[in-house]
């Protein structure tokens, strides 16, 4: 097996030589025009493709409805363009295909405060808003976020929706 790091819209593969072709949490950043041609030459006949995304954790109680407010309204702003694509699970990209329907997927963990927070800090979104010097959203949130949480060993239920486009491929 061999590894390559390349432009998704310049593979250097030869042509009809792949039987999936996979993009997971990245093609909201694509030249889609340039992808899907090189999806077309890349593919062998009745190959797949399939573009897949995580959305927007979500949880119960009132940690998920801080949670939510955190996501939606103080931090939202500092997401880059593309991350609206994620949210809407790939539906406002163009997608030249016959899709086929998948069932309803999510990821689902049993994380502590450490590993919630841990995973807010590396948000692109949070990241921008203190490198804006905005660091008064994110830090009054975990303050609060540490309060309503109770033990900090406390484990909660945190899911994310997973959607993918997925269709076969006939150039």
């Amino acid at each position: 097996m061999t590894y390559r790091v390349e432009a998704a819209e310049r593979i250097g593969l030869p042509d009809a030589s792949v039987d999936l072709v996979t993009a997971a949490q990245a093609a909201h950043w694509f030249d889609l025009g340039a992808f899907y041609a090189e999806v077309r030459r890349v593919a062998r006949p009745d190959a797949v493709l399939a573009l897949a995304s995580y959305g927007v954790p979500t949880m119960d109680g009132p940690v998920g409805a801080m949670l939510d407010r955190f996501y939606w309204h103080d931090i939202h702003a500092f997401w880059p363009d593309g991350r609206r694509h994620v949210e809407a699970g790939y539906r406002t990209r163009a997608f030249p295909f016959c899709e086929e329907s998948l069932p309803r997927l999510s990821i689902t963990r049993d994380w502590s405060l450490d590993e919630l927070t841990a995973y807010i800090l590396i948000w692109s979104a949070t990241k921008h808003a203190v490198a804006a010097g905005e660091g008064n959203i994110v830090t009054p949130f975990l303050h609060n976020l540490d309060e309503v949480w109770g033990a900090p060993e406390r484990r909660l239920t945190v899911t994310w929706p997973v959607h993918a486009r997925v269709a076969r491929v006939y150039p």
